[in-house]
């Protein structure tokens, strides 16, 4: 048994050294604690103008999503970029799976859903995390080569194409964005040469146009950006379609005022606001809570971005450095898009406001990513500083020892072996 969990560890843990390990960034972890608790009251307080069992279920996946967490933040980050492969030919497997007649699942006119009986999750979600990982590997292998055109922006283009164009056959277009936003960020951060990121920018704004107007709901959706109040709410036009989502979010807004009308009293929950609880549910904050409780919602998302990049300078290699740009934009991005689209800043899509709209893989997946983060974390360096590395055992077996305290429990002296003396190390 202990040479099958010794097999199980070398084949998880990357070779290299050791490093002294400290506590977790405990900002970033009150940060999403905070959204996390923040999410669970208002979803409990959304569905109650619609079925309060989404709050059960939400703290059901809010649970397999800690653990998740608890997990990734455990591993070492470094893991990630062994499995980087093995995880990006599964989420394309998945994503034109879930296309096929019979197996993917149409909700509101989109297929988007595999369903595993009592559990159904989008492959769209998996692919967030697949593409963090799997560029945060390919960046850092490429180096500086990543300026030259054929090393760099081909391959980036036919990878990112390929999972936004599988996203887009659903369709999907606010994941569509988030995936785009991600890879954009990662790529400029690797140190892309600024013709080529203008050129791609250019023609990603082009594609984004020629989306928006391929379909009437989406060229709908830019007309009701545009509109003013008064069209918006003309009972014969934008107010009979795809309008009555967006009034019924103004009139929370605008109802709420600067201090809300408090937890639990909001009226347009109550069969006037549809999707409450999920992608509408920053409306539910701005009439509840206020002004001002929107205000500390958006303060936490800047602070998960301010601690997320510190990260990412800190890291203690590229490879950790892209992963966590890579998850802090994913993170923060999708919240912006979302609170854009509520608010009539930005074409609604109806992508979940992360932690804190009514989750199921989209939560189990943030929260995976954020454990990812935070191990990040516990291996950062001071700026300008070599990691901090153990150098008390050879080579050979620093390949599992990063997995030995959680994996090889079996004894006190099993354990002291694994862990020398000077703290914690991987």
């Amino acid at each position: 048994m202990r040479r099958l969990v010794r097999a199980f560890a070398r084949l998880l843990t990357p070779p290299g050294e050791r490093r002294v390990l400290h506590e977790p960034d405990l900002a970033l972890l009150l940060t999403i604690l905070a959204l996390n608790t923040f999410g669970l009251v208002m979803v409990f307080s959304a569905s109650v103008g619609s079925d309060s069992s989404y709050a059960v279920r939400h703290a059901v996946w809010l649970g397999l999503g800690s653990l998740a967490a608890v997990v990734t933040t455990a591993f070492d980050y470094r893991i990630w970029r062994r499995l980087a492969v093995p995880a990006l030919v599964a989420t394309i497997a998945l994503l034109t799976i879930v296309l096929l007649p019979g197996i993917g699942e149409t909700r509101l006119g989109a297929q988007r859903w595999i369903d595993l009986g009592p559990l159904s999750f989008q492959p769209s979600e998996l692919a967030k995390l697949a593409l963090v990982l799997y560029l945060a590997s390919w960046l850092a292998g490429k180096g500086d080569r990543i300026r030259q055109f054929g090393h760099g922006v081909v391959p980036f283009v036919v990878l990112l194409g390929a999972l936004v164009g599988l996203t887009m056959l659903q369709p999907d277009l606010g994941t569509s964005m988030v995936l785009v936003l991600i890879g954009f960020a990662m790529f400029f951060t690797a140190g892309a040469a600024l013709s080529h990121f203008a050129v791609l920018g250019a023609s990603g704004l082009a594609a984004a146009l020629v989306m928006a107007l391929g379909a009437s709901y989406r060229r709908e959706r830019i007309q009701v950006l545009l509109s003013s109040d008064q069209e918006l709410f003309d009972p014969n036009g934008l107010l009979r379609t795809l309008g009555w989502q967006i009034a019924q979010a103004r009139l929370a807004f605008g109802g709420g005022g600067w201090f809300g009308v408090g937890l639990g009293a909001g009226r347009q929950k109550f069969q006037w606001l549809p999707h409450a609880h999920n992608d509408a549910i920053f409306a539910v904050i701005g009439e509840e809570l206020g002004a001002v409780g929107c205000a500390v919602m958006l303060l936490l998302f800047l602070v998960f971005a301010w601690r997320g990049l510190s990260i990412a300078r800190r890291a203690p290699d590229r490879f950790g450095g892209f992963l966590a740009v890579g998850i802090t934009s994913w993170i923060v991005g999708q919240a912006l898009i979302n609170v854009g689209g509520i608010t009539s800043t930005l074409p609604f899509t109806g992508i979940p406001l992360p932690f804190i709209s009514y989750g199921g893989s989209a939560l189990v997946t943030s929260l995976a990513a954020t454990g990812i983060l935070l191990s990040i974390s516990r291996a950062t360096v001071p700026r300008g500083a070599e990691p901090v590395v153990s150098r008390s055992v050879p080579e050979h077996r620093a390949r599992h020892l990063a997995l030995a305290p959680m994996l090889r429990s079996f004894g006190r002296n099993a354990r002291r072996r694994a862990a020398p003396r000077g703290g914690r190390t991987r």
